[in-house]
């Protein structure tokens, strides 16, 4: 996500809600110093089912589990270790099913 995403978000009123639907560009806006946490449009939707939403970052509201940050950078770092090897096994996949 481009860095000009975040000075909207950081300069969003406290009562605006930012919906992102990637878990990229939430993951972004909230690790990116926003002091905001954006929301999925599923989240967004089901705040509306118990009322107005309040005043102030109504994101705060939306039920997340927490997660410790060395556990996510632990999840990414495996993320990056495993993709080379199954970027391999998928192009070997296709080349043998071109050869056969």
């Amino acid at each position: 996500m481009p860095h000009h995403v975040f000075g909207p978000a950081r300069n969003a009123a406290p009562s605006a809600m930012i919906v992102a639907d990637g878990f990229s560009c939430r993951t972004q806006i909230t690790q990116g110093d926003t002091g905001r946490q954006a929301m999925h449009l599923a989240e967004a939707l089901a705040l509306g089912l118990n009322g107005p939403a309040p005043a102030g970052h109504p994101e705060k509201l939306a039920p997340r589990p927490s997660v410790r940050v060395r556990d996510a950078r632990l999840t990414a770092a495996a993320a990056r270790a495993t993709a080379p090897a199954a970027a391999t096994a998928g192009t070997y996949a296709v080349i043998r099913r071109l050869w056969l």
